[in-house]
């Protein structure tokens, strides 16, 4: 499975502007540099990749539930290639209480829920039990489970589902987007009891400066992956706007790419799924 030609054939749309003509549907049809790098975009994928890009409809599915399901489908089949099947799934919008590394919210969430004074509630506002986008669990981690026993600590083997990555998804980029984004990150990292996961970013953002807003930063998030970077970095030098407006966006997103802030979506499995080798066994660091 080809993630790009997948994601782009089942969830990107072709439609036309009355100010700005014929683009792609994530542009934003109020910005002339998103119009014409995204027509620039599309034109890439259909004559490079042979991607059949629909005309939009009125009946489209919500973009971003397309996005996030095509990712599962891609990560499950990368899971079951690799011969990880039984040791990692994929799911989508699972809570992540489910997972042992955050299991303790839940028993706050229980706590705050049976308070009826509705104190515990406006003390401890925020919402703990979120369901990310798209979530690997390691669903068979080796683990040591802690007993207390009179005056001597004893540890017993076990296997607990752990989190071993997020991945949210965005289809386009705006402020209160990216805002969400870097909240979500910083959340999962503060709240979690364990190693951090993996947090990740996928979006079809045709500007880099909107890109820029995600994938700055102190390093909350692993990285953000783009579906299309390649035609992306194409429409750059060929898209039919501004020569201005578009070279400073090529340059934006060249800082990205070699910092190593942004990368292409069809390295996210290798990404993630890649493991050192062990004697002992693949499911182990």
């Amino acid at each position: 499975m080809d993630p790009v030609r997948e994601i782009a054939e089942r969830v990107l749309r072709w439609r036309t502007s009355d100010r700005h003509g014929r683009t792609l549907s994530v542009a934003d049809t109020d910005n002339a540099a998103s119009c014409a790098i995204a027509a620039a975009m599309g034109e890439r994928l259909e004559q490079e990749l042979g991607v059949q890009i629909k005309e939009a409809t009125k009946r489209e599915a919500e973009p971003g539930n397309a996005l996030q399901n095509a990712l599962r489908d891609w990560l499950e089949q990368e899971i079951r290639g690799r011969g990880l099947e039984g040791q990692f799934e994929v799911a989508c919008n699972r809570r992540i209480d489910r997972f042992h590394d955050y299991s303790h919210l839940g028993r706050l969430q229980q706590i705050i829920d049976a308070d009826q004074t509705g104190e515990l509630s406006l003390a401890l506002s925020g919402e703990y039990l979120v369901a990310p986008d798209v979530v690997i669990g390691w669903v068979s981690r080796p683990w040591s489970e802690i007993d207390l026993d009179e005056d001597r600590l004893t540890a017993k083997s076990a296997r607990a589902a752990f989190l071993h990555a997020s991945v949210s998804c965005k289809w386009t980029i705006r402020s209160d987007r990216a805002q969400n984004v870097r909240l979500e990150a910083t959340n999962l990292a503060s709240k979690r009891r364990g190693r951090m996961p993996h947090f990740v970013f996928v979006t079809c953002e045709p500007l880099p400066s909107r890109l820029q807003s995600v994938a700055r930063g102190d390093g909350a998030l692993d990285c953000t992956y783009h579906v299309a970077l390649g035609a992306l970095w194409y429409a750059l030098h060929h898209a039919r706007a501004s020569a201005d407006s578009i070279g400073a966006q090529r340059d934006v997103l060249r800082t990205l790419i070699q910092a190593g802030k942004i990368r292409p979506l069809t390295t996210l499995a290798h990404d993630l799924l890649t493991f050192p080798k062990s004697s002992r066994s693949a499911s182990g660091y």
